[in-house]
């Protein structure tokens, strides 16, 4: 299967800063390709460190996790340990209490896609 990915981010009409994070990978982790989407929390405290955290965390996990489990189970997974770290980096910096970011996971393998929406 042939697949071309591109992506833009935008901050819209009401922000002045994007709080877009994005990564693709291929052929890694045991996926033919994996596209993590967040975008911080508009209006909330540190929205950009908020996504870039979570991209980071899920790669992060899905290169590490031995790719123990079936794909729905490691998305899950590497979206609670991403969960758990915006958390964490919000407890442990006042200025950034409140942050959040959305998260879309892509994973292909094999023709098959999985999708997570947070």
């Amino acid at each position: 299967m042939r697949l071309r990915i591109a992506w833009a981010t935008d901050p819209g009409l009401e922000r002045e800063e994007n709080e877009d994070s994005v990564a693709v990978w291929r052929n890694k982790a045991g996926l033919d390709t994996l596209i993590v989407v967040c975008d911080g929390m508009g209006g909330h405290a540190a929205g950009q460190h908020a996504s870039s955290i979570a991209v980071k965390t899920v790669t992060k996990i899905l290169a590490e996790d031995g790719q123990e489990g079936t794909d729905v189970e490691r998305l899950k997974r590497a979206c609670k340990e991403a969960n758990a770290a915006v958390f964490n980096a919000a407890r442990d910096n006042p200025d950034w209490a409140g942050m959040g970011s959305t998260m879309v996971i892509a994973a292909i393998r094999s023709g098959e896609i999985g999708l997570l929406n947070v």
